[in-house]
């Protein structure tokens, strides 16, 4: 099966490396490699990683067979082709003030898609409650995982003049409203930051995964729940949820 992921964003033990002619470099990548972790780390990497520098700087690697086959990938993979059908944008958001996420355009959409991929894997016992849960976790580690790169990406904009508006709330709205609305924008930002669409579509299928175990395990464990924390007295419906009271592990479990 081939990957949706791009082969950059491969993790050092998954990737399969290919001989490359000695003394291969592409200076291009080495001085962006140098400007974004330094000489010293560059340094590093043949004693860490036990490859060549070439091997591990310039590209010349592919998922290895052993983890394009693997659950974890192949999830990854069904969330980024989900995102990529459509399917999910009429999926409604369930919290209040969804304009005031920071980079709300970029957030939003990736929230919808695992919103319909939550739904459509448990619409029987999907809980209200639970689904606006799961939004507004995945609002925080959105926002987590993507802030930094968007901000670099909106000062790069206003370097070259292409942000409109005549303050920075302006230009602000202008970045959120007309670039990161685009879909064609997005892909591409993804070619250059590979890793980037990596840890979204992780983000994406971890949490979907957890809250599906989460609404299994309650429907399955409703009679000891009733008998244990109910007195006994029957319950139709959750109807409050909350997560997030600590740190993430394990899959983005909490």
């Amino acid at each position: 099966m081939d990957s949706c992921l791009n082969s950059k964003s491969a993790y050092i033990f998954e990737r399969r490396y290919e001989d490359l002619p000695s003394g291969y470099y592409d200076y291009d990548v080495w001085k962006y490699r140098e400007k974004m972790i330094g000489q010293e780390a560059i340094s590093c990497l043949p004693q860490a990683y036990g490859k060549q520098i070439n091997e591990l700087l310039f590209f010349n690697n592919q998922l290895n067979q052993d983890y394009k086959d693997s659950v974890k990938i192949q999830q990854v993979d069904e969330m980024i082709k989900l995102y990529r059908e459509n399917v999910w944008k009429e999926q409604s958001i369930l919290f209040h003030g969804e304009r005031d996420l920071i980079f709300y355009t970029f957030s939003i959409p990736f929230i919808q898609c695992a919103s319909f991929a939550l739904i459509h894997r448990v619409s029987e016992i999907i809980v209200r409650c639970v689904l606006k849960d799961m939004q507004q976790m995945l609002a925080q580690r959105l926002s987590a995982v993507a802030t930094g790169t968007l901000i670099y990406e909106m000062q790069l904009f206003k370097n070259q003049n292409k942000l409109k508006g005549d303050s920075p709330e302006k230009q602000y709205d202008y970045f959120c409203d007309s670039i990161l609305s685009n879909p064609n924008y997005i892909e591409e930002l993804f070619s250059v930051y590979p890793c980037l669409q990596r840890a979204i579509f992780e983000c994406l299928a971890n949490c979907v995964n957890n809250y599906v175990e989460f609404l299994c395990r309650l429907k399955k464990d409703h009679t000891q729940l009733v008998k244990k924390f109910c007195a006994n007295k029957e319950f139709k419906n959750l109807v409050s949820c909350s997560s997030g009271a600590s740190d993430s592990h394990n899959g983005g479990k909490v």
